[in-house]
């Protein structure tokens, strides 16, 4: 994190750039470029230094197609710098944005993140498909442009044509880079309704978590996993309650069901699918009250 803007020019954006062709025949590259950022200059925002407007600056930079036009703008900052330097300098002579910082990239609309955007998920990755596919099609394959999500929630009941903003706004979403939902989540059982319900671990995120929420019906799934999982022990308890009449072993106490729930929760792995739901259901079935009810459900056997 302590590269100067030099090295990182020739230790990696020069060698990358070579990579790509850029220094071939098919394509040409102007560094330190002249940008205008007039209101009345030449399309593309590119301006040879003969004819300097009022307002320009210089790109590290630029990058032009086989017609001859430019086609992107390369800046490269220190790595100890703020990521968003680059990209308020990007804004005033491009159209899309990619920063990249620390070898992750994500693609930023308009000066924070935020835009004219279309209805739902869906359509907005098609027009940014459409939109960036003879420009960049390479983003298409790009691991950094993809973001890991299980089946479910990449399902279309889950996800399909529900809206990802607020009239526009993104102030009350989460993002996967730029605002991601890593720690602002709890889960909590409600007794009297019978449902798993998601909270923010801090209030000020309590409309991101609701929004996500909805977008991912990830509160009516959870119940479901956890009503799952406590029949599964339940019917495991019973069976074993069983066992020990058929073979005149001495009765479950609320004591022996306390270590079997214990024991269950001790072999929890942080790494497997519904890990926080069945620590919400451990603990639920830790509490005395849940222990004595099913002390008497297995003296009824």
């Amino acid at each position: 994190m302590s590269k100067s803007e030099t090295q990182t020019r020739s230790e990696l954006i020069n060698m990358q750039l070579a990579r790509s062709g850029w220094f071939g025949s098919r394509f040409s590259i102007i560094e330190e470029a002249p940008l205008s950022v007039a209101e009345d200059s030449p399309p593309y925002g590119y301006e040879p230094a003969s004819k300097k407007t009022e307002r320009f600056g210089f790109a590290d930079y630029l990058l032009l197609g086989s017609d001859g036009k430019p086609l992107a703008v390369v800046e490269a900052k220190r790595t100890a710098r703020d990521p968003l330097v680059g990209k308020r300098q990007a804004e005033d002579y491009a159209e899309s944005i990619i920063i990249e910082h620390g070898q992750r990239s994500w693609i930023i609309y308009g000066p924070t993140g935020e835009g004219a955007f279309a209805e739902s998920y869906r359509k907005q990755v098609e027009a940014l498909v459409h939109r960036l596919a003879d420009k960049l099609p390479l983003l298409s394959v790009c691991d950094n442009n993809l973001l890991p999500i299980c089946g479910k929630c990449n399902s279309t009941s889950n996800k399909g044509e529900k809206p990802v903003h607020n009239n526009g706004s993104f102030n009350d979403w989460f993002h996967p880079y730029l605002r991601h939902a890593n720690g602002s989540l709890c889960l909590n059982y409600a007794l009297l309704t019978m449902k798993v319900e998601c909270k923010a671990s801090q209030p000020a995120d309590q409309p991101k978590v609701t929004n996500l929420d909805r977008l991912l019906n990830l509160s009516s799934r959870w119940t479901r996993e956890f009503k799952a999982k406590y029949a599964k022990h339940q019917d495991i308890l019973r069976r074993r309650e069983q066992n020990r009449i058929d073979n005149g072993v001495n009765r479950h106490t609320q004591t022996d069901i306390q270590n079997y729930v214990q024991g269950w929760k001790g072999d929890l792995l942080p790494s497997e699918p519904h890990n926080e739901v069945h620590l919400l259901l451990s603990d639920a079935l830790l509490e005395p009250s849940r222990l004595a009810a099913w002390a008497t459900e297995l003296n009824l056997l």
